[in-house]
């Protein structure tokens, strides 16, 4: 079963302008300074910062009249009538997010996570996408949005057990604490390698359907990480990126989340990666070395170290 493949959203008309014309003025005047990279890159993640929290409010307002399930470090808004969906997903999240955070080095000022259960028409309606056949989950301008559990799952006794293991919050909570990590720099591919290797790590899910192992052809790492939201084949897409993402959290503990903090500080991301794994593994990644037939993830099997 898919998770998800809404990921991590977001709304690129007015958040690019900001975004590029505070870069494109910072640039200009450090452009013959050796600091350029940073000072651009801190500005860029306070802009990032901004428009998160911006958007992040706008969603609080229009579920202020919903009711909510209050913890230590999580909220969960949800829909009228998914009082026992919001439980059902209060639970994973109460599990899981202690987890992402420790794992991702997300301390004490770690901003409180939001959820928001909500049904499939407004699923469509708040993040996009057919109700017909919606995400299960979607980071959103700063919010992880859960599709209700009994919207896809049997709604017996068994209902949170099933959601704990094959529901997406751990996924979508990853991508919350990724964008926090990175300042919002982590490019698509490695967003969504990351949050299925720490899902992996944590549920032992692998989103496995009967086309997306590596037996036949696969995309190269150029349409990989260029074009990553373009690709036809989504579900291949998303093993490729957790396979490339689980070669480079396996060279060790925290090798993942200081890619992030390389990036958060301006590095540009091959840079970051070569730092982290050495030229030579780089080039094994780039060359496939991560989709050999026979290599995909499987569920249930060790994902690897902590990111």
């Amino acid at each position: 079963m898919m998770k998800a493949v809404a990921g991590n959203r977001g709304r690129p008309g007015w958040r690019s302008l900001l975004l590029g014309s505070c870069l494109a003025v910072v640039g200009a005047l450090l452009l013959f300074s050796g600091r350029a990279r940073p000072v651009v890159a801190a500005v860029g993640t306070a802009a990032n910062t901004a428009i998160r929290d911006a958007q992040r409010a706008r969603v609080l307002l229009e579920v202020r009249g919903w009711p909510h399930l209050t913890y230590p470090r999580l909220t969960v808004y949800y829909a009228p009538g998914l009082a026992r969906d919001a439980r059902v997903v209060a639970s994973a999240a109460e599990t899981y997010w202690p987890e992402v955070r420790r794992d991702y080095g997300l301390g004490a000022g770690t901003p409180r996570a939001v959820l928001v259960v909500v049904t499939p028409s407004e699923m469509t309606r708040f993040v996009g996408g057919a109700s017909t056949d919606p995400p299960l989950g979607a980071y959103y301008d700063g919010v992880d949005w859960l599709l209700a559990p009994s919207a896809f799952l049997p709604s017996g006794s068994g209902l949170a057990a099933a959601y704990a293991q094959s529901g997406p919050v751990a996924h979508e909570l990853t991508h919350m604490a990724d964008a926090l990590l990175s300042g919002g720099r982590t490019p698509r591919w490695l967003d969504e390698g990351l949050a299925q290797y720490e899902d992996w790590r944590l549920t032992g899910y692998v989103w496995v359907q009967g086309d997306n192992g590596f037996d036949g052809g696969v995309y190269t790492w150029t349409e990989l990480t260029q074009h990553f939201d373009q690709l036809p084949d989504v579900a291949l897409a998303y093993r490729q990126a957790l396979a490339a993402t689980a070669a480079i959290c396996r060279t060790g503990a925290g090798t993942c989340t200081r890619i992030l903090a390389e990036l958060r500080a301006g590095e540009p991301v091959e840079q970051a990666l070569q730092q982290a794994v050495g030229s030579i593994r780089l080039r094994a990644l780039q060359t496939g070395a991560a989709w050999q037939p026979g290599e995909a993830p499987q569920p249930g099997t060790p994902a690897g170290p902590r990111p």
